[in-house]
């Protein structure tokens, strides 16, 4: 399968901006965590650990909602 160059670029475009969306999800739950995790450590953490901060970060928010008392 041969690509067109305006069709590389299209997917460089697109791993660019998959790239930044990565880096952005790492920097939020470093800062959720407070200092509990570096970048470089949330950076070399495999994909699936993602989901599974995601998830903690998401219950104590909305424990936060039910109870009033902030957790940060």
């Amino acid at each position: 399968m041969s690509m067109g160059i305006q069709d590389i670029v299209k997917f460089l475009e697109g791993m660019d901006q998959e790239a930044s969306n990565i880096k952005k999800r790492v920097l939020e739950y470093c800062w959720w965590m407070r200092g509990g995790i570096t970048y470089n450590e949330a950076m070399a953490m495999e994909q699936s650990n993602y989901k599974l901060i995601k998830d903690i970060v998401e219950q104590n928010l909305e424990s936060t909602k039910k109870t009033g008392v902030s957790f940060i």
